[in-house]
């Protein structure tokens, strides 16, 4: 008889590694198991909830390390009397409209979901709500990126993302009518990356989308392609 560890995993990491993954798939389960509409909702409440508070604190660390520079600049930088960059912005996690305790709650859906009519262990393993034989870590190969960017002039994006353990984020993009091309891999974050324009002085649109790299192959899978409009 096999032994599976508990079901859930018992590192931030890997609980982001399943509600990502659970928050693109469930939905294509409601109808198998059955699951209620409001349920779905409720469990891709839960995964949003998860994935923007773990991103936010780790962003929020990425900014206090970048705040910290920022304040070397200003004490000690040089060239002496050089106007000082803005100070780094923490992050808005902006409204959450969850419930307190999303773990406990999300373990007694489980329990709804495997005694589903529907459920079956395959649909178990694809959510990765049915543990492992060995204990081990959640799989790599549901990692997608989530990024928050902001347009600035001239050309310029910043960037914040969260690393999960990766190397590094392979950042991606391909203008309106054009095709996809490397356009920075970031090993710290956040960063600021300019994109050079297809024609000079114009606005420029397209898209970025991104992928987690690690011992410099491509891990998991790509990001949702973000829009972009930027101005000279």
């Amino acid at each position: 008889m096999v032994t599976r560890s508990d079901w859930m995993p018992a590192t931030l990491e890997g609980k982001l590694t399943m509600f990502t993954n659970i928050q693109s798939k469930v939905g294509s389960y409601q109808a198998a198991l059955p699951l209620t509409a409001g349920l779905v909702t409720e469990i891709e409440e839960i995964c949003s909830n998860y994935i923007g508070s773990f991103d936010f604190v780790e962003n929020s660390r990425a900014t206090r390390q970048a705040v910290t520079s920022w304040r070397d600049i200003l004490l000690y930088g040089e060239p002496v009397g050089d106007a000082l960059p803005a100070a780094p912005v923490f992050a808005n996690i902006g409204a959450v409209t969850g419930t307190i305790g999303i773990i406990p709650r999300f373990r007694e859906i489980r329990e709804l979901i495997v005694a589903s009519p529907g459920y079956t262990e395959a649909i178990g393993d694809d959510l990765i709500i049915t543990g492992s034989e060995s204990g081990g870590p959640v799989p790599e190969g549901s990692l997608v990126p989530s990024l928050t960017l902001t347009v600035s002039a001239p050309y310029k994006v910043n960037v914040k993302a969260s690393k999960r353990g990766m190397d590094a984020i392979q950042i991606e993009y391909k203008p309106n009518g054009g095709e996809w091309t490397v356009l920075k891999i970031l090993m710290k974050l956040p960063a600021d990356l300019v994109i050079t324009p297809q024609t000079l002085g114009l606005p420029e649109s397209g898209h970025i989308r991104a992928i987690f790299l690690k011992d410099n192959e491509p891990i998991g899978s790509y990001s949702p392609e973000y829009a972009v409009t930027l101005s000279a």
